[in-house]
């Protein structure tokens, strides 16, 4: 056979190659049904011992990741050794025709034909073409004649096929179930999706204040964890345990059981770190949930600002931060300012059930408690950041606020009345009713005062009528108004009132304030009270003290006699002595201190006669020159005065030197001074008291032509008085005879 009749054979005649083809293919579909069903029934069986390891042991979400990474690796290895690299094994027509032949009891026709038909015999001229084309045909007819049936095991691949449909009926409704039953599509979110959804349970746990997962609490406080039993369960569990996980490891502690059962709580203590923590009972479990701690806010400026009422004129003032109570006046307002570490969402003021919001600008805030809102009590400030926390005790989230809200006290207090002192001066207890009373006054209020007044009220003794009262503003007193204090020095003449002797006087001084709020408020001095007398009666009274006066005077002369008589007598012990010895100096010390007491009593007993002069001046007893007062001053009180400020003091000073003296000439001057002066003392007290006794016999005589005067008087008055009774008596004597019928007048007097 030539070349051209060898080449132009086709190499891989169309019916071999069909017949391999179709077996090729079939061989595939056999790997593909075959690798499937391990695959579906791979994935059911991890379905099912997923589930059931959930189902029992409650896996978390760390395990069931580590469970779905498991198994699709799993299911991928599957895939690849049963499923894909079969069929990414290349089948060679060379083993296909070998297969097929040995089924079909062929002794090499296919093969012959096959490897025949792919050699190129134009470069093998010395081939019998006959040959090789007969070889050729009788492959070709062997391949018609083969059935592919008898190769493949038909029965195991319907077997497999029946298989694979029943998996994927299984696999199909396992997929439907996880969307339509509760349980699968529990398996589902839990297992494939790492969801949270819990497996049906006898009770369910839901942790209070949680939002989600997450539980969100201020770091470092103390918080109680509470879980409550859901409605629908099936019992309630007799113990409840929380089982915390942090860095640190596991614990697990019990909770406390309220007493409906459904109820736990757990008090965590100053939490500072994050941690996980569920709730276990027995097999069942609750979710994880993450503590994530939160910063509180803290106030780190704040000032409390303190507006007075207008009617005060005073500025704003800042009280001093930490040193309540804070005593403000009342009519106040009080304003509040800080500054925060965090923004703010909120910032309120709280007293009792009252609260004022105050305005937020980022991390400060500010606000005010107006005037007439304002009241005594304690005060906090609450600030709320911008964390919204689900908070125990609320229902909705909240921002977080300070550990300790900041509190302080208020006690309001009332504008103080004014304050006064007022006296008199120059009278004393008695006064006649033509004397003039001068009286000082000291007025002070804490911002002004606005109106002042000398009120009196007097009432005879034996009189049952009622008070005569009146009023009038001090002369000096009204330039002066609208200011906090004044020094009043007046004079209060009496005569206008026409007071009769035997009638008390009470005289005091008022002072009104600017006080709006809660006054205005007045304030009364003590009252000041004299009684009116008559001028004899006075004069009694003066007498009778200028003699207590004298008294007191004479036992002075006669200690200042003894004294000197002392002094005269150490003189002369001590004459020839070159120095004191300690008894004689301590006998000095005794004398000067003696002395300087003498000195020292004269000076009261003259100022209490110069009062006695003023009482004289004021009750207009004397002209301003009369000889009372000119007796007094001149021949009395100013030698007093002289005596003890001159003489008795040079006296104790002569003695204090005679103590220190160390020369004996020295001190014999020292006590000649001393002794000088003394004497000279003496005989000018003497003779004061001389003039005193003189001027006692001067007012004794004029008291008794007083006493000869009302005596007239009182002869007048009761003169006139029978003159008046006789000529009543006459004249209705008279009428009675002319109207013999008329009776008598019910209150007549009758004839003695």
């Amino acid at each position: 056979m030539s070349s051209d009749v060898l080449t132009s054979l086709d190499k891989l005649p169309r019916v071999l190659s069909g017949t391999l083809g179709r077996l090729r293919r079939r061989v595939a579909l056999w790997f593909a049904v075959d690798g499937l069903n391990r695959l579906l029934s791979t994935a059911i069986c991890l379905v099912g011992l997923d589930l059931a390891i959930d189902w029992y042991f409650r896996m978390d979400q760390a395990q069931r990741g580590i469970m779905l990474v498991l198994m699709l690796g799993v299911l991928l290895w599957v895939a690849w050794r049963y499923l894909v690299k079969p069929l990414k094994t290349k089948l060679t027509d060379e083993a296909l025709c070998l297969e097929m032949e040995k089924h079909g009891d062929y002794s090499e026709e296919l093969i012959s034909a096959l490897e025949f038909s792919r050699t190129d015999w134009s470069q093998h001229p010395n081939v019998a073409g006959g040959l090789v084309k007969q070889t050729i045909a009788r492959g070709l007819e062997t391949g018609d004649r083969l059935s592919l049936d008898g190769i493949l095991r038909q029965g195991r691949l319907r077997a497999n096929a029946v298989l694979f449909t029943v998996l994927l009926l299984g696999a199909s409704g396992l997929a439907l179930a996880c969307f339509k039953t509760p349980t699968m599509s529990i398996w589902l979110n839990r297992n494939v999706f790492l969801g949270n959804a819990a497996w049906p349970q006898d009770f369910y746990f839901r942790v209070a204040q949680a939002e989600g997962a997450t539980l969100r609490i201020p770091r470092g406080d103390d918080y109680t964890l509470t879980a409550h039993i859901e409605e629908g369960y099936r019992y309630l569990p007799d113990e409840v345990k929380v089982e915390f996980r942090s860095g640190a490891g596991r614990r697990a502690e019990a909770m406390d059981r309220s007493e409906d059962g459904r109820s736990y709580r757990h008090q965590m203590v100053s939490v500072t770190e994050p941690l996980s923590f569920r709730l276990t009972s027995k097999q069942i479990k609750s979710a994880w949930y993450q503590i994530e701690l939160l910063r509180r806010p803290e106030v780190q400026e704040i000032d409390l600002l303190s507006k007075p009422p207008e009617y005060t004129g005073a500025d704003v003032t800042t009280l001093p931060p930490g040193q309540g109570p804070y005593y403000i006046l009342q009519g106040s307002s009080l304003g509040i300012r800080g500054q925060a570490d965090k923004p703010l969402a909120s910032a309120v003021i709280v007293s009792g059930e009252k609260r004022w919001p105050m305005e937020v600008r980022d991390q400060s805030f500010g606000g005010a408690v107006p005037a007439d809102q304002l009241a005594s009590g304690s005060y906090r400030v609450e600030i709320e950041d911008t964390e919204m926390v689900l908070q125990p005790g609320r229902t909705e989230p909240s921002g977080l606020g300070t550990r300790e809200p900041l509190r302080f006290k208020l006690r309001l207090k009332e504008d103080a009345a004014p304050k006064i002192k007022a006296r008199l001066g120059g009278v004393s207890g008695m006064v006649v009713s033509r004397a003039r009373l001068p009286y000082q006054g000291t007025l002070s209020d804490d911002f002004a005062i606005t109106d002042v007044k000398l009120a009196w009220q007097w009432r005879e003794d034996t009189s049952e009528a009622e008070e005569t009262t009146g009023d009038h503003t001090p002369s000096g007193a009204s330039p002066l108004l609208g200011q906090a204090t004044m020094e009043l020095a007046e004079a209060f003449e009496i005569e206008a009132l026409d007071i009769p002797p035997g009638s008390r006087l009470s005289l005091h001084l008022s002072a009104t304030d600017n006080d709006i709020v809660s006054g205005p408020k007045t304030t009364e001095s003590t009252k000041m009270i004299v009684r009116v007398v008559s001028e004899a009666e006075l004069r009694d009274d003066l007498l009778r003290r200028e003699k207590d006066q004298r008294q007191l005077l004479a036992d002075m002369v006669d200690r200042q006699d003894v004294l000197l008589t002392e002094c005269q007598a150490l003189q002369a012990q001590t004459r020839g002595e070159a120095a004191l010895t300690s008894e004689a100096r301590n006998l000095v010390v005794r004398f000067a201190k003696r002395q300087n007491q003498l000195g020292n009593a004269i000076l009261p007993v003259a100022a209490r006669l110069r009062g006695m002069v003023a009482e004289i001046t004021n009750n207009k007893l004397e002209e301003e020159d009369g000889i009372l007062r000119e007796r007094l001053l001149q021949r009395i009180i100013e030698p007093l005065e002289a005596v003890a400020k001159n003489e008795l003091t040079l006296a104790a000073e002569y003695l204090g030197l005679v103590r220190r003296a160390t020369d004996l000439e020295e001190r014999k001057l020292l006590f000649q001074a001393t002794v000088s002066n003394q004497q000279a003392g003496l005989k000018r007290l003497r003779e004061i008291l001389v003039h005193m006794v003189k001027n006692e016999s001067y007012q004794q005589a004029v008291n008794l032509l007083y006493e000869i005067q009302k005596s007239q008087e009182d002869l007048r008055t009761r003169t006139e008085k029978e003159k008046a009774a006789l000529l009543e008596k006459v004249l209705r004597d008279r009428e009675t005879e002319e109207n013999p019928q008329s009776p008598p007048k019910p209150n007549a007097p009758q004839e003695p």
